[in-house]
């Protein structure tokens, strides 16, 4: 687990061995309930690896694709956001 602060923006990352990039909690939640990604707050991370963490674990054990799995609804997430950000800019 990697916690990090931007410009007093806080998040929590997350990876297990074997994986190559950390994964936000948003995007584990949404790939343990086949959700689409919801952002989340610095309380609801800390709530998800206090509850979840285990579920995450043993669901990455179990499915061998999960790493790219998570990297891909990762990916679509960051490109989700970085398409309303490019909207907002064009449209102030």
């Amino acid at each position: 687990m990697e916690i990090t602060s931007d410009r007093e923006q806080w998040q929590a990352l997350l990876k297990f061995g074997g994986m190559r990039t950390w994964v936000l909690p948003e995007i584990w939640t949404a790939y343990l309930d086949g959700t689409d990604v919801q952002d989340m707050t610095v309380d609801d991370q800390a709530k998800f690896i206090r509850n979840r963490l285990g579920d995450a674990a043993a669901t990455f054990r179990q499915d061998q694709d999960a790493a790219g799995k998570l990297t891909e609804s990762g990916h679509a997430h960051a490109d989700r956001i970085l398409a309303e950000l490019r909207k907002s800019f064009e449209n102030p």
